[in-house]
């Protein structure tokens, strides 16, 4: 679907008409969650008495197959199906029981975007509720690139993206539920975000959509204030749900073309015990590094964690003192959500300047070892503009 039709006829309204066509019942009252999600992922929402069903967009390529798994609990009787993006019905489960599990082996026909419709039994004529468990799991194994490996740019659906970061690393048991990936940029800066999982051989990106815009405000290290806008802003949620992910995999891009500062935003970390540590592989993408510098930080978040950041032997505890005047101060730079708090760094976050494009290890503790908490992993960068010719 290109970009103008989208404006013209919103995805919601789409998907609701395939739907009603390939699921004969009355449309739901309340909004579903029509939301992105990719091989190797698991999703969990909840079916209310007035939302029957949800939808995930996936993008499949011609002969991949999928294992599509349902776990259904507190009384929600489950069924999936999937439709494609002009809303036919491909393949259904039958009805599941309540608190069941389904699973839908199925193979995509052609490449493009596809949809998986997770509700329960009978939709909105069905009576239960419930939340449930969605596991999206690619039948073989896909070849993904070697992580160490970074490119230059790659290609994100239709665009090609410019590779500004990479950022790789394990979960820890100290660690949130979920990850939470946020990217916003200057007016005019389109973020893109990559992720890949060693384990479950995930590849997937993300481009920056109107309707799912973050609201949100980008603070700058000088203090200017950009607003999100419709095309600036892009945010990826990563729950694992006990599934291992191995080696995860973060990449942010801008769309070729699209310049300006941004910054991205790495949450549901934690530090625990305090004499816990964190180790992140870092690199700065090739073109940005012509010119620019990258740089990380470690904010604290809701606790009184001291951030501390070790760079290539050299320790980090102030950005922008005790001998690392080197890092700009991280007072005031950070992203302020309109719905759910601030990540804006303060006096005491510590950071590391990257000026070149080869691996870096950040080991990030806390100072002395004496303090724990949760914290973000901050990047700030920029993409600068690119000519033809380049």
């Amino acid at each position: 679907m290109n970009r103008s039709i989208t404006r013209a006829f919103h995805p919601a309204l789409i998907l609701l008409c395939a739907l009603l066509c390939a699921f004969p019942v009355a449309a739901q009252t309340d909004a579903p969650q029509v939301q992105p999600i990719g091989f190797g992922m698991t999703v969990e929402e909840t079916i209310s008495a007035t939302a029957a069903f949800d939808w995930w967009q996936i993008e499949a390529t011609a002969g991949d197959q999928v294992d599509i798994e349902i776990e259904a609990y507190d009384g929600l009787a489950p069924v999936i199906g999937v439709l494609t993006s002009g809303g036919t019905l491909l393949e259904r489960s039958e009805d599941g029981a309540p608190n069941g599990t389904l699973r839908l082996r199925f193979e995509f026909p052609e490449s493009g975007t596809f949809v998986i419709v997770a509700g329960r039994a009978g939709l909105d004529q069905g009576t239960t509720t419930g939340r449930y468990v969605l596991r999206v799991e690619r039948v073989g194994t896909l070849t993904v690139i070697d992580p160490a490996f970074q490119e230059v740019t790659f290609v994100c659906e239709d665009q090609e993206v410019v590779t500004l970061a990479t950022v790789s690393f394990h979960m820890d048991a100290s660690d949130m539920t979920s990850y939470r990936v946020t990217v916003l940029g200057e007016s005019g800066f389109a973020p893109v975000i990559r992720f890949l999982s060693s384990a479950q051989s995930t590849d997937e990106c993300l481009l920056p959509r109107p309707e799912d815009r973050v609201r949100a405000t980008l603070s700058l290290p000088d203090g200017t204030q950009v607003p999100s806008d419709p095309t600036n802003s892009n945010q990826l949620v990563i729950s694992p749900n006990g599934t291992d992910l191995g080696e995860m995999t973060v990449i942010i891009g801008g769309v070729d073309g699209s310049s300006g500062q941004y910054i991205a935003l790495l949450e549901g970390l934690n530090l625990q015990p305090a004499s816990d540590t964190d180790m992140f592989n870092v690199r700065f993408g090739p073109l940005p590094a012509q010119s620019t510098t990258l740089t990380a930080y470690m904010i604290q978040v809701y606790d009184r964690l001291d951030p501390v950041v070790l760079l290539d032997e050299q320790s980090c505890d102030d950005a922008g003192a005790r001998g690392c005047d080197q890092v700009a101060p991280a007072t005031g730079t950070g992203i302020r959500f309109e719905t759910y708090g601030n990540i804006v760094g303060d006096r005491f976050d510590a950071g590391a300047l990257i000026t070149d494009t080869e691996p870096h290890t950040l080991i990030l503790s806390s100072f002395a070892n004496r303090t724990q908490g949760s914290y973000a992993l901050m990047l700030v960068g920029e993409l600068p503009p690119r000519s033809f010719a380049d």
